[in-house]
């Protein structure tokens, strides 16, 4: 049912009646509301609060101007209130009367009907009809709008409800898919797993075979070697017997031809005429058996010192040098070799055995890549530049040389990771035990003591799961399981062939 208009209407005590029939003549020609206070209480909270929510229900005030409501306390509130809530005011004059100055000043910019001239009443109950008319439109237009938005939404939960029952039905589709798609790959992989179960006891009986063949040939070369070391050791005893023989054996002919010499020059003089003549005597240091004893011990002597002085003189400046650097890794790029002296200081050699860096480090590692690991008196690794300049602060509890641009360090926590030329960490510090570079993948080993691989990004790409591995080489490494099993792999993780 449809809201009608409502009009409050303001009027002083003394005009009841003359209200009261205009009242009904306007509820006769115009369908509207009219409320009117009949009560006649003007006093207390609970009429103002009557008055205040009739206003502001209504839709329109008529003010029933006359000498008496312009006067009326009551009835200017009641206009000044509805002026306040901005809402449709119109003055009615019921006695003919002109307004006060008061009222003018105020409220002369509202319509004013003089009831008593038909033609304007006319016109305020054709304007009531016209405001009741537009109330109706606009609820109608609203319940349009209402009807038409619960439409929208009635399709919109339909629409709604449709998507979701498509989405539910792709869900359970690709639910069954992705079920199929598991079976299959399980399927797949328990096949795998067979055929790699019987390759695996094929390599094994392989491994068994080729490790009892290179024991029995490790062991034909140890029979080998330990006959030729016997042979070696037999011939060498055979060559100082023979030296010792035949020293003895020029000694004693030196000795026989010393005696037979003499015995000749005794018989001479015995044969010689009886004749005084005097007969110069050699002196004894001057026979040959003295003068050959002389030089044996002379020459002894000169060894012995010889012997000496040459033990001096490496005892007094000692320079062992030594070539410790792993072939296929620092090979291309050693600048120098490592030398100790007798106070165990490190230094670097050239190709020449030329002291370059002096001996100033307390242990040392081989060059590569331009750098050298060392370690300072408080036992933390470096590295120095071919000058001997420290080019990365000694700071790491184990370093070892760049490989692949990257160098293993380890930190005082026990943990190892990977620096750059700069000595910029790339790889954090976080792996029990690690090694260089082979092939852009390093070994590392995890808190549960199995290796994996990782890039040189740090990035896991064949996860910790070996007991035991080997670097990179030819693109695959050997690797073995958790059962003590050994096997190849490839740069993905996965079995190779030999």
């Amino acid at each position: 049912m449809a809201q009608q208009y409502q009009i409050f209407l303001s009027y002083s005590r003394k005009d009841l009646e003359k209200v009261k029939v205009i009242k009904d003549e306007l509820a006769r020609h115009a369908d509207a509301s009219y409320w009117m206070d009949l009560d006649g209480i003007e006093s207390g909270e609970q009429f103002v609060n009557v008055i205040i929510s009739a206003i502001s229900r209504s839709d329109a005030l008529l003010f029933m101007m006359s000498k008496a409501s312009m006067q009326s306390e009551w009835a200017l509130d009641e206009l000044d209130f509805a002026q306040r809530k901005k809402k449709r005011i119109v003055l009615v004059d019921i006695e003919d009367v002109e307004m006060t100055d008061n009222f003018y000043f105020r409220y002369h910019k509202y319509d004013t009907i003089k009831w008593n001239i038909d033609a304007q009443r006319a016109k305020l109950i054709s304007n009531i009809k016209k405001w009741t008319e537009t109330l109706r439109k606009a609820e109608e237009e609203a319940r349009q709008k209402a009807e038409q938005e619960a439409r929208r939404k009635a399709e919109e939960e339909a629409r709604r409800k449709a998507e979701q029952e498509a989405q539910r039905k792709a869900e359970e589709e690709a639910q069954r898919k992705a079920e199929e798609e598991a079976r299959r790959k399980a399927e797949e992989e328990a096949r795998r797993k067979a055929e790699e179960e019987a390759r695996r006891k094929a390599e094994q009986e392989a491994r068994r075979k080729a490790a009892e063949e290179a024991q029995r040939k490790a062991e034909q070369e140890a029979r080998r070697k330990a006959a030729e070391e016997a042979r070696q050791k037999a011939e060498q005893e055979a060559r100082r017997k023979a030296e010792e023989e035949a020293r003895q054996k020029t000694e004693e002919e030196a000795r026989r031809k010393a005696e037979e010499e003499a015995r000749q020059e005794a018989a001479t003089a015995a044969e010689s005429p009886a004749v005084t003549v005097m007969i110069k005597e050699e002196p004894v240091y001057q026979t040959f058996p003295f003068r050959f004893l002389v030089s044996l011990v002379v020459i002894i002597a000169a060894i012995a010192a010889a012997t000496v002085f040459i033990k001096q003189t490496i005892d007094n400046s000692r320079e062992i040098v030594l070539t410790e650097y792993t072939p296929e890794i620092h090979a291309a790029d050693t600048l120098y070799t490592i030398a100790i002296n007798r106070e165990n200081r490190y230094g670097y050699a050239d190709r020449s055995n030329k002291l370059v860096i002096p001996y100033k480090w307390y242990d040392a590692k081989p060059f590569a890549e331009g750098l050298a690991p060392v370690m300072d008196k408080s036992h933390q690794w470096g590295f120095i530049d071919a000058a001997g300049e420290i080019i990365i602060p000694c700071q790491w509890v184990r370093a070892e040389p760049f490989c692949e641009g990257l160098a293993l360090v380890r930190d005082g926590n026990g943990k190892s990771g990977y620096i750059d030329h700069d000595g910029s960490i790339v790889i954090g510090c976080r792996w029990s035990e690690a090694a260089n570079f082979h092939a852009g993948l390093a070994r590392v080993m995890d808190e549960n003591k199995r290796w994996g691989f990782i890039d040189r990004m740090g990035s896991i790409v064949i996860p910790c799961a070996w007991k035991q591995s080997f670097d990179f080489k030819n693109d695959r490494a050997l690797v073995m399981d958790k059962y003590g099993k050994w096997q190849y792999i490839d740069k993905r993780g996965y079995r190779v062939e030999r």
